[in-house]
């Protein structure tokens, strides 16, 4: 929130944990004026060697995927 603590409202106890078909690290966050969340990353298909791809995805204010995007 905007004293720096947890926002319990926020997804789950104040996180989120979203599963992907693939494994993704979310490395850039933004927060757009309405308040949705842009996560840009990489996933790959597995673990180990498998090569990784770029990826971006948006969340609503609560942490719920944004399925418009």
């Amino acid at each position: 929130d905007a004293c720096g603590q947890v926002d319990s409202s926020f997804g789950t106890n104040g996180f989120v944990k979203h599963t992907f078909d693939q494994r993704n690290d979310g490395e850039s966050y933004a927060l757009q004026p309405d308040g949705k969340i842009l996560v840009a990353g990489t996933q790959a298909s597995g673990n180990g060697s498998s090569q990784h791809h770029p990826f971006v995805a948006r969340y609503n204010y609560d942490g719920t995927p944004d399925t418009t995007f």
